[in-house]
């Protein structure tokens, strides 16, 4: 009996496939099994895609999961719309700058830091590597204690400290190059 595609049967032959030929035919139906699951996952994404969902966004995620509509760009954006999420993703809206009513209890230091978070929250980049000079620092501490009416000596502590505590952790501006003591 000829097993092969290519020869004729003669009138009346039947053949009998083998269980090599079964077991190619079972793979090659799984396989097609797992194209068309690849197939239909990128269907639905780009359909989301299109119609403007980030599928990143866990918003966008669930609702691509749980969509069981028509895969066109209008259908998916009435869908999305029917929720009441607005078009932009999280990334894309913007923070409120809303700052409170009354901040006066806060210090300076602590309104200048707020100021610094919500600008931050609002897409600014963080300022990196651009400290105060610790030389006019040391001033302005040895001042606070002169006028605090600390004694000299404290003050020149307050001083000596600001600049070394610079210098161990590297800070250029107060390191002499070559200083030979």
């Amino acid at each position: 009996m000829p097993n092969d595609i290519d020869e004729e049967l003669e009138d009346g032959e039947v053949v009998e496939p083998t269980p090599d030929d079964i077991k190619g035919l079972r793979a090659a139906a799984d396989r097609s099994k797992a194209n068309k699951a690849e197939a239909d996952a990128m269907r639905r994404e780009n359909a989301m895609l299109k119609a403007g969902i980030d599928t990143e966004s866990p918003i966008g995620a669930l609702f691509a999961g749980g969509y069981k509509g028509e895969l066109d760009k209008e259908a998916v954006k009435a869908a999305w719309a029917e929720l009441g999420v607005s078009s932009a993703t999280p990334a894309d809206t913007p923070v409120v700058d809303t700052p409170p009513d009354n901040d006066d209890h806060l210090s300076a230091d602590e309104k200048a830091s707020t100021a610094e978070r919500r600008a931050l929250a609002n897409g600014a980049t963080a300022d990196r590597g651009t400290t105060p000079d610790p030389r006019s620092e040391a001033k302005v501490r040895h001042q606070s204690v002169i006028d605090a009416g600390g004694k000299s000596d404290d003050a020149m502590v307050a001083y000596f400290d600001t600049v070394l505590t610079a210098a161990g952790a590297g800070d250029k501006r107060v390191i002499v190059e070559g200083f030979q003591g």
